[in-house]
């Protein structure tokens, strides 16, 4: 290959190296700017609540244990022996447990960002099997009914326990069972409590981002519903049922003791705080999210970047080579910044009017840009518009790649196999060596 033609590919190859420079800056500015949303969120979360997580409910029911303790009398020469009681709870978890929670979600603002809250209403209704050896146990009070919650602080009003047609306030205090949550003594003391026996409850709390709930009875039902579309239903069980439309969601998870940690323990729980609120990992969840994540959009557009200019080279190249202009590097380098400003405008416009007009804008602005540039570089006009043409195809084809995320990796393999066979057809028939020689001066 003669010596032009071959300085002429490797400074558009030094070229093409330079335009990662600003695009790594770039992805570092996208970067910057989901840390102060991810900042901005967590101010949020700070004075209204974070991420709520609900456990339970549990019974800690008191009992007697018994055992005989013998002593050595030296100046009796012989034993004693006597019953020691010492007192102790069970663990207990509802035989069957249905839990309701309806999201009241809205938006919050700090700055440009935006994220959604909730105020939950949760009613619990749970039936405990317990043990007629308890019951039997005479003289013994203090049942407490414990429910674990993330920030028991974002509790709305005065919640309460129904038990055997009495109200029991849930008082803050999770009796070292969970790190945090309410608490509530049963009006009764346990020798006067059924063998099967009926609670429900119902609180209020706030809530942000996200809210689940541990399934921790034997038969459990749970369901999460609100108005808000915008949802990941994150759990380890799929929905029984799940309905999302335009302006709310429901879920109903049904779950059996066979698919939780504590199923196996003696008392249903385990024996430490951590054996209670490990069933986390089986969590019935639900995320709000925001509509479109900008940041992983414009992040996602950014890797494409290096493939735009490498096939805008191309087709100024290929002006270059098929009509026999003079095309200099820095025309090269000027267009690769003008496609450069593209992602900055898109990052900056989609803070205040979302992704798609930001993307509709910022591709007019710089094929508008570019075309009053190369109108002077390819002479005519006709062939302006074919490259401009050409670009506006290139953003249409990237967007649609960017809303279809699971076909991704397809669409993008089979654009760029296209221009690579738009390439050699139109090139088939070049003569490389005459066309370095004929550029030799």
């Amino acid at each position: 290959m003669q010596r032009n033609l071959f300085f002429k590919l490797v400074v558009l190859a030094s070229l093409s190296l330079l335009v990662l420079i600003p695009l790594n800056l770039l992805e570092g500015l996208v970067r910057e700017r989901a840390a102060l949303r991810s900042a901005a969120q967590a101010e949020i979360a700070k004075g209204w609540s974070g991420p709520q997580k609900v456990r339970g409910p549990v019974l800690l029911v008191p009992y007697n244990e018994k055992h005989i303790e013998t002593a050595y009398l030296p100046e009796e020469e012989g034993t004693v022996s006597r019953v020691v009681k010492r007192q102790l709870s069970k663990k207990v978890v509802p035989s069957e447990i249905r839990t309701s929670s309806v999201l009241s979600v809205e938006e919050r603002s700090l700055g440009v960002y935006r994220f959604p809250i909730y105020l939950a209403r949760l009613q619990i209704d749970a039936k405990f099997d317990l043990p007629p050896e308890l019951t039997s146990e005479t003289g013994l009070t203090h049942t407490a009914l414990i429910l674990g919650l993330s920030d028991p602080s974002a509790i709305q009003g005065a919640p309460s326990c129904s038990v055997l047609n009495t109200r029991a306030d849930l008082v803050p205090g999770a009796a070292s069972l969970f790190e945090k949550g309410v608490s509530a003594q049963l009006p009764v003391p346990v020798s006067e409590l059924p063998s099967q026996l009926h609670i429900q409850c119902e609180l209020e709390f706030r809530g942000s981002a996200s809210l689940a709930v541990l399934p921790n009875g034997k038969s459990a039902e749970i369901s999460i519903s609100g108005n808000w579309p915008h949802v990941n239903l994150s759990s380890s069980f799929m929905p029984a049922e799940r309905k999302i439309d335009s302006g709310s969601f429901s879920s109903i998870w049904k779950v059996s003791s066979f698919a939780q940690d504590w199923a196996g323990s003696p008392d249903g729980c385990g024996a430490t705080q951590e054996s209670c609120s490990s069933g986390a990992r089986q969590e019935a969840a639900v995320s709000m999210l925001t509509p479109v994540d900008i940041y992983t959009q414009v992040n996602r557009s950014v890797k494409y970047a290096s493939l735009f200019c490498l096939l805008t080279f191309t087709a100024f190249f290929l002006f270059e080579i098929l009509k026999k202009l003079r095309i200099h590097p820095v025309q090269y380098g000027l267009v690769a910044m003008a496609l450069s400003a593209f992602y900055l405008l898109l990052l900056s416009l989609s803070e205040h009017i979302g992704f798609g007009a930001s993307y509709l804008t910022a591709a007019a602005a710089c094929i508008s840009l570019i075309a009053v540039y190369v109108r002077a570089v390819l002479a005519t006009a006709a062939r302006t518009a074919g490259f401009c043409g050409g670009l506006a195809l290139l953003y249409a084809s990237l967007y649609i790649v960017l809303q279809s995320e699971d076909f991704a990796l397809l669409m993008g393999s089979s654009i760029l196999f296209g221009v690579l066979s738009l390439f050699m057809i139109t090139t088939r028939n070049i003569n490389w060596y005459e066309v370095g020689r004929s550029r030799e001066v």
